[in-house]
């Protein structure tokens, strides 16, 4: 996969869309379950302990090694993008 610094507002933008799509989520869950179980929290609690969880395992195990790009890599990124001269 490539990595390019370019990639950053693409990325940044489908976090926040994830974001945003689960605050609409879990407050939508969060009502349900409250009207359902008659005002206990525990089931919403539960669940969104479970995905704290989820969160933290799939960052450990799926993310990988974080490291910054190297120099050397980002100057061939943007000579790979440079129009060719017409001259």
């Amino acid at each position: 996969m490539s990595r390019r610094p370019d990639h950053v507002a693409s990325i940044g933008d489908i976090q926040n869309f994830a974001s945003n799509l689960a605050g609409i989520v879990i407050t939508t869950f969060t009502g349900v379950m409250l009207a359902i179980t008659k005002g206990s929290f525990v089931i919403p609690l539960c669940v969104a302990g479970g995905f704290c969880f989820l969160g933290a395992f799939s960052y450990l195990f799926l993310v990988g090694k974080i490291e910054p790009l190297n120099r050397a890599d980002e100057d061939q990124a943007s000579a790979d993008n440079r129009a060719p001269s017409t001259i």
